[in-house]
């Protein structure tokens, strides 16, 4: 007896830990960029003010094409913000964000955005580019 009822304490103990670890793990895994891709690929992912995801798009080649890759790209119900300025820039989701510090030489014509994991994305909210278009 005592033994069936250690059992159920330790179950029900792990499976509060992971009910309680799922919304951490859920934000962690909103938008986040493959490390393994080569650093001129890699965007620089922050957060606004008011709490949406920045994507810092990475910076464009010649052509003008911004190639960021990442490992998840899960847009919330509250929307991310993709900063194609080098200067502070008014968006409908966050109001002011600061520039891109990646776009020194021009902002990108073209912005690709490749997930390179299995993973798959949930666009649950407004995706929005801020500056040029």
């Amino acid at each position: 007896m005592r033994k069936k009822d250690l059992a159920r304490k330790i179950t029900s103990w792990i499976t509060l830990g992971v009910f309680s670890m799922q919304p951490i793990l859920t934000f962690a895994a909103e938008i986040l960029p493959d490390t393994s891709a080569p650093i001129s690929q890699q965007p620089l992912v922050m957060e606004t003010a008011s709490g949406h995801p920045l994507v810092q798009i990475a910076p464009p080649s010649a052509g003008g094409v911004s190639m960021n890759l990442y490992t998840f790209f899960n847009v919330p119900e509250r929307g991310a913000i993709l900063n194609n300025s080098y200067n502070l820039s008014n968006t409908e989701l966050a109001g002011y964000v600061q520039g891109n510090p990646n776009l020194m030489g021009g902002t990108a014509r073209i912005i690709v955005n490749e997930v390179t994991s299995a993973n798959p994305s949930e666009l649950r909210g407004f995706l929005e580019v801020a500056g040029d278009r």
